[in-house]
């Protein structure tokens, strides 16, 4: 009767983590589509006497979307004056950058209304930018007018600010299995560079063995924390030693799965929460801080 009931358990979790993998996917499609609709739109630039197309496209099986940008003489589009691909993964982006722009001049493609900004994480130069079919240099950042003809101009830029943030978090979110290895490979996979917590602290890890991590956590000029993290293969585990004011702490962590993998103490005191590529959380003692990748 045990053996069933473990069975029950391992089949339940299992399934449940399919499906909100599913469910993940299902919302993802369904904040694509909207964004298609809402960004894919015509305009014209009443300075320039140029008509401007602006189209949203999201490759589902790589992951990378294209802001298409293409000027012409007519709406209809039937002579092309110039023509923009601009190409970067979705999970590439920074979702905490996104911001609304009033724009009070018509600029090109960018026209008198709003444009929603966001950056690259880290304002790396990762968008490839693409010129006549012809490839030009990298950007760090994607721009979207709304220009002031839109109705409800306000809204629909800060909505488009909300889905394109859902987007970018679910395309990087970590999906968990019910293989412990493999998620803690997975959690080892996302252990590098520098992220920035809700608490105003400052979290940089630097690999130094292949399952082991220094980690210093910063305010400013002052360590909050320093010390390793890393993954014990013989026990299953997580270890983080760190020194916090003169205190040394060891901590073993065990690898946990629910709607995401988590790493956690014996008590329950402490938490490491994986929400995606570029994003974890941090549980200790009832206070909780979300940590967002600002660099590679």
């Amino acid at each position: 009767m045990k053996k069933l009931i473990f069975l029950f358990i391992v089949l339940w979790v299992g399934g449940s983590a399919s499906l909100l993998a599913q469910n993940d996917q299902v919302v993802l499609s369904e904040t694509i589509t909207w964004l298609e609709r809402k960004i894919n739109i015509t305009y014209f630039n009443a300075q320039t006497n140029e008509w401007w197309s602006n189209r949203f496209f999201y490759n589902s099986e790589t992951g990378v979307i294209n802001i298409k940008n293409t000027s012409s003489d007519v709406p209809s589009f039937l002579n092309r004056k110039s023509y923009y691909d601009r190409k970067v993964l979705l999970s590439d982006l920074d979702a905490s950058s996104i911001k609304v722009h009033d724009v009070n001049e018509d600029q090109g493609r960018i026209v008198y209304g709003q444009v929603v900004q966001v950056n690259v994480i880290g304002n790396q130069k990762k968008i490839q930018r693409i010129k006549n079919d012809r490839p030009s240099f990298n950007e760090f950042f994607l721009q979207i007018p709304v220009p002031h003809t839109y109705d409800s101009l306000h809204v629909t830029a800060d909505s488009i600010k909300v889905k394109l943030a859902l987007a970018i978090e679910l395309s990087s979110k970590i999906k968990p299995t019910d293989d412990e290895e493999q998620n803690a490979h997975t959690v080892l996979s996302m252990l590098h560079g520098e992220f920035k917590g809700t608490d105003e602290t400052v979290i940089r890890f630097t690999r130094i063995q292949d399952n082991a991590f220094e980690i210093e956590q910063k305010n400013g000029d002052q360590y909050v924390k320093e010390g390793l993290i890393g993954f014990d293969e013989v026990n299953n585990n997580f270890y983080q030693w760190t020194i916090n004011k003169g205190q040394r702490e060891r901590l073993t962590l065990a690898i946990k799965s629910t709607e995401k993998v988590y790493l956690e103490n014996s008590d329950g005191g402490y938490t490491i929460s994986i929400h995606g590529t570029n994003h974890f959380s941090i549980t200790e003692d009832g206070v909780h801080a979300d940590f967002y990748r600002q660099e590679d």
